[in-house]
């Protein structure tokens, strides 16, 4: 990791209602799996989504895009000490 690397805490987003009874399955699945682990103090955080399939069950995902840089700034940056001619 770069020195000047900041850690990203987000907001987690509300499970809706219709929605909270499977997603504490599948994370019950999830960690009875050791996919998940309970971490009680962390630097970083990204908020998941719960997702419907076709099938009826729960697709968890996370929402890393605040994690990932934006091209377009790394470019830029790339860019402020060059010299265009």
């Amino acid at each position: 990791m770069s020195p000047d690397f900041k850690p990203v805490h987000a907001k987690p987003y509300a499970v809706p209602r219709s929605m909270q009874v499977k997603a504490k399955a599948e994370i019950q699945r999830l960690s009875n799996k050791d996919v998940l682990k309970k971490i009680y103090d962390s630097a970083m955080a990204s908020p998941t989504l719960s997702v419907a399939k076709p099938s009826g069950s729960l697709r968890l995902q996370i929402d890393v895009r605040r994690d990932v840089p934006n091209p377009r700034e790394i470019l830029y940056d790339s860019l402020d000490q060059s010299i265009i001619l």
